[in-house]
């Protein structure tokens, strides 16, 4: 029903959790300092609690989510660096603290 992925960007880890009882899977990515998200994710409510937020959309895994643009962010991910089109293994990365 669900997975935990612990991997390592840049020497920092990360951790993926992927949802798989909603087609698509629920996907996020969690580092150090903030999530990227699939689409399920309300970016309005990410905003009003100013957690650091980048959604990605069209992923069906952690792979597609690093490859994805980002589509959406909260200002709180615009202040790490994040912004919009670049790919999740860049925001990843920002989120994680490697950069």
């Amino acid at each position: 029903m669900f997975t935990i992925k612990s991997f390592s960007v840049d020497g920092k880890i990360v951790v993926g959790l992927k949802i798989d009882v909603l087609t698509p899977p629920l996907l996020l990515i969690i580092g150090e300092k903030g999530i990227l998200s699939c689409g399920y994710f309300d970016i309005k409510t990410a905003e009003k609690f100013n957690a650091p937020v980048a959604i990605v959309r069209g992923v069906k895994n952690f792979e597609d989510m690093l490859s994805a643009e980002v589509q959406d962010l909260t200002d709180s991910a615009s202040r790490l660096g994040i912004v919009k089109g670049e790919r999740g293994e860049s925001a990843i990365r920002k989120f994680s603290g490697a950069i």
